[in-house]
């Protein structure tokens, strides 16, 4: 039950009451109108108080016992406000300690909240760091796949295919020879223009040899050099996979 007024104050109406009981011009429905409006006031809409006072009878049509029924109705009207006073001091004690003991649980519970929230936040701070160096590193992994790739193609292109070789190729390599192998074959050159035919079908035979040697060797080279890249790529795309699912795990485990 809710008081409608301060306990203070609506103690100090009721021990007003109780005192005009004794009062020498004590005019008993003024004072019953009077007392049943301020416990209206006092206490909530459907409380019974109000009518408990309004039962009191102060007189009788028998002349003999109105100085009797005067007093037990005084009487009557004290007791009731003193049980409505201890009423209000018991309800306002116990409310108070309703109050301690809610205000406490709540405490308790902010102190639980705040000591999980101090270790929680630590914990997410380190997964936020770890979240973050996964990412840089899983970029980094990522820019040398593309490096990779872009040295590949590379290779590729420079590459000699000897299943679908034409003289147009042939000359092209010979032009992406090295300067000191490039003078060679312009002095062999040289000879088969000075020298005779066969000697020439001979030296273009042997230079042809060199080159498809040389080509051949470049080649296997470049083959070697593309698994290799492609092992790198291979184990670079296995680590990023890698980075990934721990990167989710992390991300899992912080919901």
């Amino acid at each position: 039950m809710n008081l409608k007024i301060p306990k203070n104050n609506a103690i100090q109406i009721l021990r007003q009451r109780i005192t005009e009981l004794s009062d020498y011009n004590f005019n008993s429905k003024a004072w019953k109108d009077k007392t049943e409006n301020d416990l209206k006031e006092i206490f909530p809409i459907g409380s019974t108080q109000w009518l408990q006072i309004s039962t009191i009878q102060f007189d009788t049509f028998i002349t003999s016992d109105k100085h009797r029924v005067l007093l037990e109705g005084k009487d009557t009207g004290q007791r009731l406000l003193n049980s409505y006073i201890d009423f209000i001091e018991n309800y306002s004690e116990i409310a108070e300690q309703k109050q301690l003991i809610t205000e406490s649980n709540y405490q308790d519970k902010y102190n639980k909240l705040l000591s999980e929230w101090n270790t929680l936040v630590p914990q997410w701070n380190d997964l936020l760091k770890k979240n973050q160096a996964t990412l840089v590193e899983s970029e980094a992994k990522k820019q040398q796949i593309e490096n990779l790739n872009t040295e590949i193609v590379q290779i590729k292109k420079n590459t000699v295919q000897f299943d679908n070789i034409s003289v147009g190729e042939v000359l092209k390599a010979i032009k992406n020879l090295p300067f000191v192998q490039l003078f060679g074959v312009v002095g062999f050159l040289l000879a088969i223009i000075v020298g005779s035919f066969k000697l020439g079908l001979m030296f273009q035979e042997n230079s042809m040899n060199s080159t498809n040697y040389q080509m051949n060797k470049q080649n296997d080279t470049n083959q070697e050099l593309i698994i290799q890249k492609d092992k790198q790529i291979d184990e670079l795309k296995t680590e990023n996979s890698k980075f990934k699912q721990r990167e989710k795990n992390d991300t899992i485990s912080t919901k």
